[in-house]
């Protein structure tokens, strides 16, 4: 039942740039065994920062392949001015949704030090020999972020990969490509967020949530834009399903929503987590597990046209497999090692 760390990658080059924004392709071998998630830590090291978000909200695009196979596909719906909205990052908030954890180290609000840890679950039986991992990385221009429009910059940093081995992981998880449409202003629309033939790839495949994007207003706003009836998943509800309802299910209205702010008004040196009860324009929306397929939800858009994404993620049991030559008493099966069975708690 071993828990092990491996260090897979580090280096100084695949980093935030405060001149412009930035993309990286990095490619690097694993070894076979039972991968629970991939943790991400990114450490860096500005001058004259003032954050106003956490560092997930710098990650425009994220995208894992593992032995030809994706496994995370994530792109955030936003833009730079992100970087100063005193809310918590997108692709923090889906991870620490779908049962992962992404948390920045906690500092005072003027420090030239970021230490931030994001592990993606994934659920990966790697087999003997050289696994090999291709990942995408895209940053946004990160001179709104260190000093909120000010003089700061990134003056440099380190990106370090690990893969977390469990063998009592229980399920596989996968976020898919998401899945956008343009919606008319004060209209309620069908949209069918794309699956694919997902049981026949995976077998026993189901859809554990949908994440939806709203892109900000023109004037730079976060937003949900939904008119009363919300987002309904017919899967779900023959009634309509407020915005708040969802985060009521999902349980970010108890304030389970962490990340570190240091520079959100008021609380300009605090050095632990703050508890947020939403993130607008972003929520996350439990399914239950659907099957059958593509996912069709009724949503009520609100005055302002838009587009908008929904990305599903599927789970999928697996059998573990062991790394040889380690032992341990008892086994870790919670958080990313069943993201099905976390998600599902966070409504309980």
């Amino acid at each position: 039942m071993p828990v092990t760390y491996y260090q897979f990658e580090q280096n100084t080059t695949d980093i935030p740039s405060s001149t412009a924004a930035a993309t990286y392709t990095r490619g690097f071998s694993a070894v076979g065994g039972t991968l629970q998630s991939l943790l991400i830590r990114l450490q860096l090291t500005t001058a004259n920062s003032s954050y106003r978000t956490d560092a997930s909200a710098l990650f425009q695009q994220l995208r894992v392949i593992v032995n030809g196979e994706i496994y995370f596909d994530f792109n955030s719906t936003g833009d730079a001015t992100d970087l100063a909205a005193p809310q918590p990052g997108t692709l923090g908030y889906l991870i620490n949704s779908m049962g992962g954890r992404s948390y920045q180290v906690p500092t005072a609000a003027d420090d030239t030090s970021v230490d931030y840890y994001l592990e993606l679950p994934m659920g990966a039986v790697l087999p003997d020999g050289v696994p090999r991992f291709e990942v995408t990385t895209q940053f946004y221009d990160a001179t709104e972020w260190v000093a909120n429009g000010g003089g700061g910059s990134v003056a440099s940093g380190t990106i370090t990969y690990w893969g977390v081995y469990n063998n009592a992981t229980q399920v596989q998880t996968r976020t898919l490509a998401s899945t956008s449409y343009a919606h008319t202003a004060n209209t309620v629309e069908n949209v069918v967020c794309r699956i694919g033939n997902i049981e026949q790839q995976f077998p026993g495949a189901t859809v554990a949530g949908i994440l939806v994007q709203t892109p900000l207003t023109a004037g730079g706003a976060a937003q949900d834009n939904l008119g009363n009836q919300g987002i309904r998943p017919l899967v779900l509800s023959q009634f309509g399903l407020p915005a708040d309802l969802h985060r009521w299910a999902n349980g970010d209205l108890n304030n389970e929503i962490m990340a570190y702010l240091p520079s959100v008004a008021g609380q300009a040196n605090v050095t632990s987590q703050l508890a947020f009860s939403k993130t607008l324009g972003t929520i996350f929306i439990p399914l239950y597990n659907a099957k059958g397929g593509d996912v069709v939800l009724a949503v009520d858009n609100g005055a302002n046209a838009l587009t908008r994404t929904y990305t599903p993620v599927i789970t999928s049991p697996i059998g573990g497999k062991e790394i040889s030559g380690v032992s341990q008493t008892k086994a870790s099966t919670g958080g990313s090692a069943n993201t099905s069975k976390s998600i599902i708690a966070m409504t309980e």
